[in-house]
């Protein structure tokens, strides 16, 4: 598989992931949590949690339990 294209199917992984983990919009609070979905939408490389899940994955690891940890990394690093 060429490089790109590694990179695009491992970014459009983490954005799945991010999206499981995001709050839904709904509700009294739906602007609130809009608002901080925001940062989180606006994309970008996601090197952060494909090296987590690469790192996890070069270690042994087979399932998902590295998702929350990438969710939470990402999440963190955007906001800021």
């Amino acid at each position: 598989m060429e490089y790109q294209d590694e990179l695009k199917a491992r970014i459009q992984h983490v954005n799945a992931v991010l999206r499981d983990y995001m709050p839904k919009e709904t509700g009294f609070q739906k602007t609130l949590l809009a608002a901080m979905n925001y940062s989180v939408d606006a994309g970008g490389k996601r090197m952060r949690p494909i090296m987590m899940e690469c790192a996890y994955q070069m270690y042994g690891g087979k399932d998902a339990q590295a998702a929350p940890f990438m969710a939470a990394m990402e999440m963190i690093h955007t906001s800021s």
